[in-house]
């Protein structure tokens, strides 16, 4: 996703929209996993955030994150989440109910929550 060093959130929702037509071609014939780095956190009410936040409810995707900081800031005082995992309900079911290893505990307390 373009960085927040780029001027304008208009960048940044032309992508979403990139994304939200992948997202609509593929999910009626296959499940919907997006990962990486949205340079939105969704635990705030910028601009950003607001959009991502938008895109999935729309889209019925579930977070799959712990609300662990993933962006620390190179002046040490700013922390925020913008790497996300996002799925739609089918793997977000199918998740549940799988044996999974102790280290990845963590993130499938959130996933159920």
């Amino acid at each position: 996703m373009p960085s927040a060093v780029i001027p304008g959130d208009e960048e940044y929702k032309d992508m979403l929209d990139q994304v939200t037509e992948v997202v609509e071609k593929y999910s009626p014939t296959h499940n919907i996993l997006i990962a990486g780095d949205m340079n939105a956190s969704i635990y705030r009410s910028r601009p950003r955030g607001v959009s991502l936040q938008n895109f999935i409810t729309e889209h019925s995707l579930k977070v799959c994150n712990t609300q662990t900081d993933t962006f620390f800031h190179h002046n040490g005082r700013y922390t925020s989440q913008i790497d996300y995992f996002l799925v739609d309900q089918e793997i977000n079911e199918v998740v549940k109910q799988k044996h999974v290893p102790r280290t990845y505990m963590r993130l499938i307390r959130q996933i159920i929550r």
